[in-house]
């Protein structure tokens, strides 16, 4: 099992009309592949912040190797 980091973030725009990633939550998550930890991100990400789909609160989700 590998350890994997997965983010979330919503795209906000700044003063200047600029966008950027505000980072909303992050896990380290031990799953077999990248899929797997991301589904389980998910779920926890859906149940910290009370709500059916992760998307309601974000827009992106990185995965990357821990």
């Amino acid at each position: 099992m590998v350890q994997f980091r997965v983010s979330f973030f919503k795209r906000l725009q700044n003063s200047d009309g600029r966008q950027f990633k505000c980072l909303q939550d992050r896990f380290d998550i031990p799953a077999a592949d990248a899929a797997q930890a991301e589904v389980q991100a998910a779920r926890q990400f859906e149940q910290l912040h009370r709500t059916r789909n992760w998307r309601t609160n974000a827009d992106v989700i990185e995965i990357e190797p821990a």
